[in-house]
């Protein structure tokens, strides 16, 4: 399972990394005004899509490492939660379609021995569990694999959380650029001072 989990993230990486870095330049202007409406920022992210010069300002800013991390670890969740859900529904599928198929008698001709059961009600068998979490596990693989490579899919993965995603960049675009203009304006003041 700790082999699927690594390899599904492989595959995630590189696809989540470059909707990240797609979102981030396409919040700008008018789209960076919408994004940043209802937000504590929404009046400054109107002024800066009004000024041309702003808004070419705020659209050169790209989100730190930390932060793209923290946007990558929102889609690894929601990803994951998905994954999960996949994993057990065909875990659950194959316990219950195992359990009323195959028969004991079944298992022996295949394994060469009968049956082990952990457990007091003698349900499931141990080798049914091993089959079954090994099919959810390669299910939930495959499930992540398609997830990176059918864009039918990704379009609707990202359509439902690309709003959230564009707001947290679009709300870190305008903070950074009231900071950095925040940080310039004290300094105007003190050198017409030095120069009276």
């Amino acid at each position: 399972m700790t082999t699927a989990r690594a390899a599904g993230v492989a595959f995630l990486w590189p696809s989540f990394a470059g909707e990240i870095e797609r979102l981030g330049i396409e919040v700008d202007g008018d789209l960076l005004a919408q994004t940043c409406a209802g937000t504590p920022v929404a009046s400054a992210a109107a002024e800066i899509a009004a000024e041309p010069s702003l808004a070419r300002e705020v659209a050169g800013i790209r989100l730190p490492r930390l932060q793209r991390s923290n946007l990558m670890l929102m889609l690894f969740i929601t990803q994951a939660i998905q994954l999960v859900l996949v994993a057990l529904v065909v875990f659950g599928f194959f316990c219950l379609f195992g359990s009323l198929v195959i028969r004991p008698s079944v298992i022996e001709a295949w394994t060469g021995s009968p049956p082990q059961y952990t457990g007091p009600l003698h349900l499931l068998s141990d080798e049914l569990f091993a089959v079954a979490v090994f099919l959810s596990g390669f299910a939930g693989l495959y499930f992540t694999v398609q997830a990176v490579i059918d864009q039918n899919y990704r379009r609707e993965f990202f359509h439902h959380i690309e709003d959230d995603l564009q707001r947290a960049i679009g709300v870190r675009k305008v903070y950074t650029a009231l900071r950095m203009h925040l940080a310039e304006a004290p300094s105007a003041p003190q050198a017409s001072a030095e120069e009276a």
